[in-house]
């Protein structure tokens, strides 16, 4: 029986590959598996001019002893007495082995092969998103050979890719080899891809914004080369449904929720988040149950309350003095018990302490106890029952402040009680409030360097006052629960031109923006309103979630007590009532919120 024995096609040394198919005497098999005879070649073809060693394997007895050696065409293939075959041109040839008993016979078939694959491609760098094609030549073995189809395969596509028509792009910063073949034979072109972008950075103008604000996004590319076209720039939101941008890079927020971008420029990303909602951070500073100051620096960088300076940005307490302080101008005060009153830079350097000599009593509620006049020089202290202008060059007592008697339950000295003063945006007038009987005030306006009462209104029980901005109006808070009421009293008519209700819940406090045009008002029931101050609409309602939760339960509230609108109107600090013993225990207690987007209703 004849059996055919065929090998796999493999290069061999760059020659024409010769595929051997092996013809056994009858009931000759597999040597390895049956242990009959065959005619072994090492390799599964042999190319032009290329030697394989034959060896005959488990020959049988009868065919024992020494073989010779011979090629049926000599022109393809030739065979010496020791079974070497060498290969001489295409074609087939049966190279057959004797003896004087028996034969064992192979045919060999000889096809062209590739000697050789030359690249015009040097190894080098294409920039990402670039293209070149590779320029190939195949040497064939005979030279008039057809070569075979060029294949391309790329060592990693992640960098950079090929296509099987020999196109190479550049997909990002990284290096892969590009592996050329035909046939058994292959090359590798090693490419290395470049970003065009030398720098690419993208910042969000600001990372918290409320539902309906916009704001920019910055964004910085530098091209490698001159000659390179500025970079396309692709957003990719997720969730879609918190924010928008459009193309020139306008952030719009559409719900409450914190949504990431992915900015892309050909290959390279950069990642940011963007927080929608009503405030820009929440944390406990622990305001207690009273109306305390609040001041803050010029940059609105840090805030004072109490006792305490905090980061603005994040809520956090920065330092804790042994005295009150107030950011005012340029600097920080500290006012301590003692009488001692020390100026600080906003870094908390010391620049000078003065010792008054005088006592000074920190009331509980002490947002109406200390004024600065615009220049720093001076400073209007309600202390217990003394009113005085101290020198902050001197430290020394300018002046006591002396009320005149209006009736015989009236005396000319001032009640140690809850005394209000505020002094005027222009620091030519302090306005004092006097306690005539419970519930019942007096409210004495004076020249800032005069002692004497220049005029008085009547309050009934009075809360707080302030000078409008323009310091034609003074702002009244009088009254308890839904009495309760702020007032705008004209300073040449001595008449109500403006007025604000308490309505639903009890007003705690108030505060006026720097511009005068917005005024916020804190309540009982834990909710903050802001009015416009030239009309009294009501332009934004703000209250916690928790709140909201309370009062559908029908439960007790938070009440918001202190409010302060930061120096640029763009936010407004609100502290709540935080009675609780352990810290954490009910929910944060110090907000600030994003009111940015009033300032477009106020250009309506």
């Amino acid at each position: 029986m004849l059996l055919l024995f065929s090998y796999l096609k493999k290069s061999v040394g760059g020659l024409a590959i010769v595929f051997l198919a092996l013809l056994f005497l009858e009931n000759a098999g597999s040597a390895e598996a049956s242990g009959k005879a065959k005619l072994y070649v090492a390799k599964s073809g042999i190319a032009i001019g290329e030697t394989i060693q034959s060896k005959i394997q488990n020959p049988p007895k009868e065919l024992k002893g020494s073989f010779t050696f011979t090629s049926s065409n000599a022109k393809v293939a030739v065979v010496n007495k020791t079974g070497k075959i060498t290969g001489k041109g295409l074609g087939s040839a049966t190279i057959t082995a004797r003896n004087g008993k028996g034969k064992l016979k192979a045919v060999i078939q000889v096809k062209p092969d590739v000697k050789k694959i030359a690249l015009s491609q040097k190894p080098g760098v294409i920039y990402v998103n670039d293209t070149f094609k590779i320029d190939a030549r195949v040497t064939m073995n005979p030279a008039n050979s057809k070569p075979p189809k060029l294949t391309y395969e790329s060592t990693d596509m992640e960098f950079v890719s090929v296509d099987q028509k020999g196109t190479v792009t550049g997909l990002k910063e990284g290096r892969a080899n590009i592996v050329v073949k035909a046939g058994a034979k292959s090359v590798i072109l090693p490419v290395q891809a470049s970003s065009k972008i030398e720098k690419f950075d993208v910042r969000a103008e600001k990372s918290v914004i409320s539902p309906g604000e916009q704001t920019s996004l910055q964004t910085i590319i530098k091209m490698k080369k001159a000659e390179f076209s500025p970079a396309n720039i692709e957003y990719e939101i997720s969730p879609a449904n918190v924010l928008s941008i459009d193309d020139d890079g306008t952030i719009t927020g559409l719900q409450e929720g914190t949504a990431t971008i992915m900015a892309i420029a050909e290959d390279k990303q950069k990642q940011l988040t963007v927080k929608v909602s009503d405030y820009l951070w929440t944390a406990n500073t622990r305001p207690g149950i009273s109306i305390w100051n609040v001041t803050w620096s010029d940059d609105a960088k840090l805030f004072a309350y109490g006792q305490s300076v905090y980061d603005a940005k994040t809520g956090r307490v920065i330092r804790t003095f042994e005295g009150a302080v107030d950011f005012h101008g340029n600097g920080l005060w500290e006012t301590e018990a003692n009488g001692k009153i020390t100026q600080y830079t906003n870094q908390f350097k010391r620049i000078k302490t003065l010792d008054t000599e005088m006592n000074i009593e920190l009331f509980s509620i002490d947002k109406y106890e200390r004024r600065y006049t615009p220049d720093g020089k001076w400073l209007a202290l309600a202390n217990g029952y003394d009113k005085q202008l101290i020198n902050l060059h001197t430290g020394e007592l300018e002046l006591q402040y002396k009320k005149i008697s209006q009736n015989s339950w009236d005396s000319s000295s001032w009640d140690g009680g809850d005394t209000f003063l505020t002094m005027s945006h222009d620091g030519n007038k302090v306005a004092i409030s006097a306690n005539l009987f419970p519930n019942r005030n007096h409210i004495h306006l004076f020249d800032t360097f005069k002692n004497t009462t220049e005029e008085y209104l009547p309050v009934i029980n009075l809360r707080g006052i302030d000078f409008s901005k323009d310091d034609r109006y003074l702002v009244v808070l009088s009254g308890e629960g839904s009495d309760s009421k702020i007032e705008f009293i004209n300073l040449g008519t001595s008449m109500v031109d403006h007025a604000i209700d308490a309505q639903d819940s009890q007003i705690n406090d108030f505060t006026l923006s720097s511009d005068g045009k917005m005024i916020g008002v804190s309540k009982e029931n834990g909710s903050v309103e802001i009015y416009k101050t030239d009309s009294m609409v009501l332009i934004k309602h703000l209250n916690t979630q928790y709140n909201k939760q309370q009062i559908k339960l029908e439960r007790e509230p938070k009440p918001a007590l202190n409010v302060s609108f930061s120096p640029d109107g763009k936010s407004l600090l609100v502290l709540y009532k935080n009675d609780s013993i352990q810290p954490g225990s009910t929910p944060h207690d110090t907000i600030l919120w994003n009111v940015s987007t009033l300032q477009n209703q106020m250009k309506e």
